[in-house]
């Protein structure tokens, strides 16, 4: 399995521009996951505050790419000016719980 985090940017298809960050996953056999994905407000270097949070589940199959976004569509929106940070961790759920990967964005200044 692997997962790519994409750069927070502001949306091109919404109408009020909102921030959100997309993580592509692909995998090489047919397991269940879940994904994990936390948008973060906040310096490269120093602390910082969740903005957005999501959960998906799903079947990738061997092959194939799906594509996680935070924050959902049906979830409250960002807008506010600042920088982000997008955070994911990958989790398969069967045949054998376990942790697979996390990673995280380049922090980028969105106005």
């Amino acid at each position: 399995m692997r997962r790519a985090p994409r750069n927070p940017h502001r949306s091109s298809g919404a109408s009020d521009h909102r921030v959100l960050f997309r993580t592509r996953v692909s995998c090489k056999g047919i397991y269940p996951s879940v994904t994990s994905g936390s948008l973060q407000r906040g310096p490269h270097i120093g602390p910082k505050t969740v903005v957005a949070a999501s959960t998906q589940s799903q079947v990738t199959n061997s092959g194939q790419t799906a594509t996680c976004s935070t924050p959902l569509s049906r979830r409250e929106q960002i807008s506010t000016p600042g920088e982000y940070t997008g955070f994911v961790n990958k989790q398969i759920t069967a045949p054998v719980p376990g942790s697979l990967d996390e990673g995280h964005s380049k922090t980028v200044a969105l106005e």
